[in-house]
């Protein structure tokens, strides 16, 4: 799908050009104007990784986990947000980038979502975190379809569905 890889392309960019944001669970006024509201969104991961979200009004933010641990971050409510996980982030030999898609309890499915409520927790989410458990046709270490992640709760996370996608340029 290739929005999904013109995603993961801009966050790849964003990163390599040092033009991004860092944000943490404990500090947020980098990347919110005081009239946005803040959900935080958490879940926990096997291994060190990378979370990144790409919101619309050019909204990026991202956090880290040193190890296997939880991870928070914070994201403004109301808006639409797309989200990316990067096994290894810092040795890209064992590197794996993963989109995520958002299931809701009446199959509806995207990579775009948007919070509703002051906080989520996608609990333990099992991502791919090695090469041999991905496709990667183009070998650029993305898996290229997105992780899909079940939402049991509608009334705090909303699955969107975009007839069109300001981020995907292709048309796709």
């Amino acid at each position: 799908m290739k929005s999904i890889k013109s995603i993961v392309n801009i966050s790849l960019s964003l990163v390599l050009s040092g033009y991004f944001m860092l944000a943490s669970a404990d500090d947020h006024d980098d990347h919110h104007d005081d009239k946005t509201k803040i959900s935080k969104l958490k879940g926990k991961l096997q291994v060190e990784s990378k979370i990144e979200a790409f919101c619309d009004n050019d909204v990026y933010i991202q956090t880290q986990t040193d190890k296997k641990d939880e991870f928070k971050i914070e994201l403004p409510q109301k808006e639409n947000c797309r989200l990316v996980i990067t096994s290894y982030p810092n040795d890209f030999s064992k590197q794996v980038i993963v989109p995520i898609a958002f299931k809701d309890d009446k199959g509806k499915q995207s990579i775009v979502f948007e919070m509703k409520k002051d906080k989520y927790s996608l609990d333990h989410i099992d991502v791919p975190t090695s090469l041999s458990d991905i496709v990667d046709v183009e070998g650029d270490h993305v898996k290229d379809t997105p992780f899909i992640i079940d939402i049991d709760d509608t009334d705090k996370i909303k699955v969107v569905e975009l007839d069109n996608d300001p981020l995907d340029s292709d048309g796709d």
